[in-house]
């Protein structure tokens, strides 16, 4: 089964995978296991994390960046 570039999905279907990860690591998973299931790598996951427990779910939102 080929993965599917997380950068390529809607920015809906991207936060989704966000939530399912830090879903899953609240359960205890591991990050590596946590990446190998949503299809990042487990350092992505980290940062997914990190944000997480800084902003809360606002952490997990994807940031359009805007042209100067």
């Amino acid at each position: 089964m080929e993965k599917e570039d997380a950068r390529k999905l809607t920015t809906e279907a991207q936060e989704q995978l966000r939530r399912q990860a830090i879903r899953l690591r609240k359960r205890g998973e591991t990050y590596k296991l946590i990446g190998e299931i949503v299809g990042v790598h487990q350092n992505t996951v980290w940062k997914w994390w990190q944000k997480y427990n800084a902003f809360g779910a606002l952490g997990l939102k994807i940031q359009k960046l805007r042209k100067t």
